[in-house]
Order: structure tokens, then sequence, then C-alpha cells
């Protein structure tokens, strides 16, 4: 939650960047993620299975009132079956889905 002083040490209602915390994370790092600067969302990536039956979600969560409601977004998607090793293609994906956004 942005919105606690844990995360939030000048207290704007933004998460203050940890690039230590984003660079040691083996998924962060892998998908060459991490924001550039305060940020108001906590963000998630989940995988299960591995190559062709690799299946991921991605998801940002957010009190942008700072109420203790949240919003979350979500992206799902599945690996491509006929890529080779190393190139992780993507197959398809669910559309995006928002529940409460402006929470």
């Amino acid at each position: 939650n942005c919105c606690s002083t844990a995360y939030d040490s000048d207290k704007n209602d933004r998460c203050d960047v940890n690039l230590t915390e984003w660079n040691d994370s083996p998924t962060w790092s892998k998908l060459f993620f991490q924001p550039a600067g305060q940020h108001y969302f906590a963000y998630e990536y989940r995988l299960s299975g591995t190559g062709a039956n690799a299946k991921f979600t991605a998801a940002a969560y957010a009190d942008l009132d700072c109420d203790g409601t949240f919003s979350t977004f979500e992206r799902y998607g599945y690996g491509d079956p006929t890529s080779k090793p190393g190139n992780c293609a993507m197959k398809g994906s669910s559309a995006f889905y928002k529940n409460l956004e402006t929470e």
C-alpha cells in the first residue's frame, strides 16, 4: 500500500522506488521491469508451467485515494507452443481485466 509510511517516506501517497528490491528480484530482473520513479501501484507477476505450457498473470494494484479499497488491473496470457526456447513468445491473452479502476 503506497499510502503507508513504510513505503512512502515523503508522505505524498506514492511508493518510493527501491531499485535494489527490483534489481535483486529474479522475476523483475528477467522481465526487465522496474518503475522509473515514485509510483502508485504494487505489481505482481505469477507464472505457472514452462515452455509451451507456460501461463502468466501480470497485475497491478493501487489504493489511489488511500481509503483502503484497491483497484485491480490484470492481464493473462500463455506461451506459444510453436516458439523456440528463449523466444518468450506469447500465443494469446485474454482481454485486460480491471476492477474499481479509480480506487
